[in-house]
This record gives structure tokens, sequence and C-alpha cells, in this order.
């Protein structure tokens, strides 16, 4: 194996490579952060790091994401609209989730 093993990109901690009947994964051994890899294994070690040290920290904060009203009710906090929760949910602003979209700059005049 060529490439070196990067940290998670997210939390820092270390990542460690697994194997199982000849598949490959990469895990994080920070059972806690928040960003947690697909479940994929792959045919090689080769193809299971490269795809661990493509992932990347950019996530969307819920102040930047199209679905957050910020100071909801007044409340400092923001109201994700998003359907997946199938009811509206209070979060703080520097919380994310996988279904974060960037809200557009532009605004209609």
């Amino acid at each position: 194996m060529d490439e070196k093993l990067l940290p998670c990109p997210f939390c820092g901690a270390e990542a460690k490579l697994l194997s199982l009947s000849g598949a490959f994964r990469v895990v994080d051994t920070n059972y806690k952060c928040p960003i947690q890899p697909s479940e994929k294994w792959f045919a090689t070690e080769e193809e299971a790091v490269s795809a661990w040290n493509r992932r990347s920290p950019d996530i969307v904060y819920c102040m930047d994401c199209k679905y957050g009203v910020p100071n909801a009710f007044g409340s400092g906090l923001v109201l994700c609209q998003n359907e997946f929760f199938r009811r509206y949910r209070l979060f703080s602003y520097d919380d994310f989730c996988s279904f974060g979209e960037k809200r557009s700059d532009e605004k209609n005049t």
C-alpha cells in the first residue's frame, strides 16, 4: 500500500483499516465523530484508503443551510424545515447534518 492513511478530516482521530474475507474498509477510531464513513467495503486496501482520504470536511452548518430559519421564535436557534425529520426541529447555529444544502446568496428583488 503506497498511500498513507490520513486521520479523520472531521475530528482528527486516527483511522483504522479493517479486513474481512478479502474485503477492506476504513473506520474512524472515534466512535463519537459526527460524520461517520459509509459502510462500503472495497476489493483492495488501496481502494479503501483512497476513498477514506478523499473525504472532505465541506459541511453545511445549520446557520448556512437553505432549510434553516435563523433565530426561530426568537430562540437564538435554527429551525430546520428539512422533510427528512418529518417535523420541524431546533438546532444550534453550529450544528450540521448530512442533509444540509448551502443557502443561495441570491436575493430576489
